[in-house]
């Protein structure tokens, strides 16, 4: 007797955004990104229209184990902080590793160890993986600690942002226990042809290609956010995705205010956000005001940077801002600056849009959000057209006006949350009706 597809209101879904508890507590202060506000928006739409049990598993701040926050029901985890857990838009970078067995400590040990230690250490090694390790993705060791927290919530379909080593425990957990996974794509760096075609190829975030060819063969839907990366995903990698433009809520909490003509650059401190351009930027153009908010991930491109601004007196540098206020900063800039090496959609850009604000970016025109709508002006990588870039729209009214006219029209049409949740409820019910043609 063939399967039917599961009803939509008995799907229990889990999104695993580890960084993404202060967008729930603003009394939480701790970095979150891009990544963690688009999961955070989308899992609240979902849970507000009320037809799937949504979860969501953050880091454990010292909140209750379990509570419920704007009808999504959040788990506290207290694990590993993975090294490869954060990419390109997502809230910051650390350097903890999962528990590994490499093979050159175990040789450097050997050499020093009397022999019947040794195979003392040995037996409790492979007593200790029978007991304590959930599974391998080659020499990735994936240990019953890493997913425990899975098991916890038992979800039907678990969800998450960008091709690193959590996603892999994750897709390694969902396919040994049945369940359903979904990726949503972070930036294009996900889909790099060079993770199949070259054997050594590690991100600079420290993901190897290995695991994330593992995710791409694995996932059982890609959620994309441009064009572009659905393309990249079938060139190199022989798999379908679903382009689903990420979220913004359109309503303003803040009044369109400008001040001072002020630039406004929002990023990491890292090589892919890439602030230090800003500043060549702001030193370039000293008749206007700089205002970067610059959340600790690199800590030398972090102190560089303010060591900089000390010597700019147009530079204003702010290392955090609550999610609830952050808005307020986009209602008070006259332009956004994006100096990003790449990027997947950055959520940064539709909050400027959002209040109208245009958009000048040195390497990111994502979905053709400036080239071909008119959001802004895109320098195609040529940092010296930025600052003719900037003057222009500065100097220009109508230039200005026609920008900040399209960036408002183009995010009430493609982004509305409301919009975008259903696309992801539509994502989530296909799942069921594919398992159950097969039969």
């Amino acid at each position: 007797m063939p399967n039917t597809p599961k009803p939509l209101d008995r799907i229990r879904v889990c999104f695993v955004s580890l960084y993404a508890y202060p967008l729930f507590n603003p009394e939480c202060i701790s970095p979150f990104g891009g990544s963690e506000v688009r999961v955070a928006m989308i899992a609240k739409e979902l849970a507000r229209r009320g037809n799937l049990d949504v979860n969501l598993i953050t880091f454990d701040h010292g909140q209750p184990h379990h509570e419920t926050i704007e009808n999504v029901k959040l788990t506290a985890w207290s694990g590993n902080h993975c090294r490869a857990t954060v990419h390109p838009g997502e809230a910051s970078q650390n350097n903890d590793t999962l528990e590994s067995d490499h093979p050159s400590t175990a040789d450097t040990l050997k050499t020093y160890l009397p022999h019947a230690i040794w195979h003392i250490l040995q037996l409790a090694r492979k007593i200790k993986r029978q007991f304590y390790l959930f599974g391998e993705i080659g020499t990735h060791s994936i240990w019953h600690s890493d997913v425990g927290i899975f098991d916890e919530v038992n979800a039907d379909v678990y969800i998450v942002a960008g091709n690193g080593e959590l996603t892999s425990n994750l897709v390694y957990y969902c396919k040994k226990r049945g369940k359903k996974f979904i990726l949503l794509a972070g930036s294009d760096l996900d889909f790099d042809p060079r993770i199949t075609s070259d054997p050594d190829f590690v991100t600079q975030y420290g993901v190897p290609g290995y695991l994330m060819a593992y995710n791409l063969k694995n996932t059982d839907i890609f959620l994309v956010q441009t064009e572009h990366q659905r393309e990249l995903l079938e060139r190199h990698f022989q798999r379908k995705g679903v382009v689903v433009r990420n979220p913004i809520d359109t309503t303003r909490n803040f009044s369109r205010n400008i001040e001072k003509n002020t630039i406004l650059w929002v990023g990491k401190s890292d090589t892919v956000k890439r602030p230090e351009l800003a500043l060549d930027v702001a030193e370039n153009l000293p008749q206007y005001p700089f205002k970067l908010i610059l959340n600790l991930s690199n800590k030398e491109i972090y102190l560089d940077c303010h060591t900089r601004a000390k010597h700019l007196p147009n530079v204003t540098i702010l290392t955090y801002v609550p999610y609830d206020q952050i808005e307020k900063e986009y209602a008070q800039a006259k332009l956004f600056l994006s100096t990003s090496l790449l990027e997947g959609f950055p959520n940064t850009f539709l909050h400027a849009a959002k209040y109208g604000v245009p958009i000048v970016s040195l390497n990111v025109d994502p979905g053709g959000m400036l080239s071909t709508f008119g959001c802004g002006m895109f320098c195609n990588g040529n940092f010296e057209t930025i600052k003719e870039s900037i003057y222009d729209l500065m100097t220009t009214p109508d230039l200005y006006s026609t920008s900040s006219f399209r960036c408002l029209n183009y995010v009430h049409q493609y982004h509305d949350k409301e919009i975008i949740a259903r696309q992801y409820e539509e994502a989530i019910l296909s799942l069921y009706r594919l398992q159950a043609s097969s039969f």
